[in-house]
């Protein structure tokens, strides 16, 4: 109706027809107030976004992931998402990854993850570097350059600073890895398994550190 009408009361007759349809179709029993709400900030909301082809695109998201939650609930919401994960990681622009600024949100967080486990109260605790493996598709990231292991030295402080906060009844079943030498790609400090030992024991007596001494 704003199309056809005078600008001056296009806009005031949509915005009341809306209302008025509303209202209605609430008293009626159609639809719930709280899914009249929800529909009403995610149409808003779509018009809000600066890009046209980033809100179609969300637009299509919306509708599709309602879909699913009609017909499976939030186990439907959760295929919805994990759908459009999938699709955003298969994206690229100009090479690099469309998700390829989450390496350093993960790095940040495998730092935080110490404090998780302290409150878990563990009863054993097993930590384990990532290592890269022949033949998978983290080694094609490798050697693209897309993806980077840790040194040898940062794992070494990680694993202190996750020793330091654990609780001490808390047993240490595994302080590193050692991957296949025969698939191994990277990193290739990690085959020194002693040496890794032997750097975190360095490195806490660096400190004068030892598993507990800042647990909560």
């Amino acid at each position: 109706s704003g199309i056809h009408l005078p600008q001056a009361i296009g806009q005031s007759v949509s915005i009341i027809g809306g209302i008025v349809v509303g209202t209605a179709a609430v008293e009626a029993g159609f639809i719930s107030p709280v899914a009249l709400i929800i529909v009403s900030v995610a149409g808003v909301c779509g018009f809000v976004l600066p890009n046209r082809d980033l809100a179609n695109a969300l637009r299509l998201w919306r509708f599709l992931v309602a879909v699913l939650a009609a017909a499976a609930g939030l186990y439907g919401v959760a295929a919805g998402a994990l759908m459009l994960f999938i699709h955003l990681s298969g994206l690229e622009c100009l090479g690099i990854n469309y998700l390829s600024k989450t390496d350093s949100i993960l790095r940040k967080r495998l730092v935080n993850e110490k404090f998780r486990n302290a409150k878990l109260k563990p009863q054993e605790v097993k930590i384990h570097l990532l290592y890269v493996v022949r033949g998978t598709k983290l080694e094609k990231m490798y050697l693209s350059g897309k993806y980077t292991p840790l040194e040898k030295e940062e794992y070494i402080k990680i694993v202190c600073d996750q020793l330091e906060v654990l609780p001490p009844t808390t047993a240490i079943g595994r302080l590193t890895g050692d991957g296949d030498r025969k698939t191994l790609v990277a990193p290739l400090w990690s085959r020194d398994k002693r040496s890794v030992l032997n750097g975190i024991d360095k490195e806490l007596s660096a400190r004068n550190s030892y598993q507990g001494i800042s647990y909560k």
